[in-house]
């Protein structure tokens, strides 16, 4: 396992199941909501995908990637967004709250650019809602993606 520190100007995308993609009342798609950042109690970290390891120069290519490989382990639907991230960015908004998470390389059976952010508190919905707001750079609908 390579738990490899991802580089600072790298990008990281995270999978947002539509129930955490904060809507307007229209339901059109305006914004991540905190939630998708919150890992589970029995996670270690929380799960990215590591989009310049994907193999594609292009970002519409890595992310079209992504999705393939997320979709060989598990549900994604059409709705659901991949918001994407700078390493920097994600973990200076951390440390600006005295939180120093890890980025590191984890790769998977089928999901090779598979990674963690590691020690980001669960609890810290205040945190967990400025990375949402901020560190969030765009979302792409996977259904867009996959067509």
């Amino acid at each position: 396992m390579s738990h490899q520190k991802l580089p600072d100007e790298h990008h990281i995308a995270r999978l947002v199941p539509w129930a955490r993609v904060d809507k307007d009342a229209e339901g059109n798609a305006r914004g991540i909501l905190a939630a998708a950042f919150q890992r589970r109690e029995d996670e270690e970290g929380l799960s990215v995908n590591w989009l310049e390891r994907t193999g594609q120069t292009d970002l519409q290519a890595a992310l079209r990637a992504t999705v393939r490989m997320l979709s060989t382990s598990m549900k994604v639907g059409a709705k659901a967004r991949l918001a994407i991230a700078n390493v920097r960015g994600f973990r200076d908004i951390c440390a600006a709250r005295d939180v120093r998470v890890r980025i590191v390389h984890v790769p998977e059976l089928g999901n090779e650019p598979h990674s963690e952010v590691r020690q980001l508190p669960r609890q810290d919905m205040s945190l967990l809602e400025l990375l949402a707001r901020e560190a969030v750079l765009c979302h792409h609908s996977c259904g867009s993606l996959l067509a």
